[in-house]
């Protein structure tokens, strides 16, 4: 099984905080990215975009928080 992590990506000022990280441990050829979805400052919601062979996906989901979009990402992975 992948063991999935977050990298710092891109800050934002306004408002304080992290916007987007990219996700660590992903096979190769693949890259993940978690980002805070634009809208309320006070219930931000986060969304995942895969790439594959250098085509992105759009962006997926509606996550409270980025650990929880990691968490789905995470669950695509495991064997069965």
């Amino acid at each position: 099984m992948l063991k999935l992590t977050l990298d710092e990506g891109l800050w934002c000022s306004m408002p304080v905080g992290i916007s987007q990280y990219q996700v660590n441990g992903m096979p190769d050829g693949q890259k993940a990215f978690i980002t805070k979805k634009a809208g309320n400052v006070l219930d931000p919601r986060w969304e995942l975009r895969r790439e594959k062979g250098g085509v992105s996906t759009d962006w997926t989901g509606d996550y409270m928080t980025a650990d929880e979009a990691l968490v789905a990402l995470q669950k695509e992975f495991r064997p069965f």
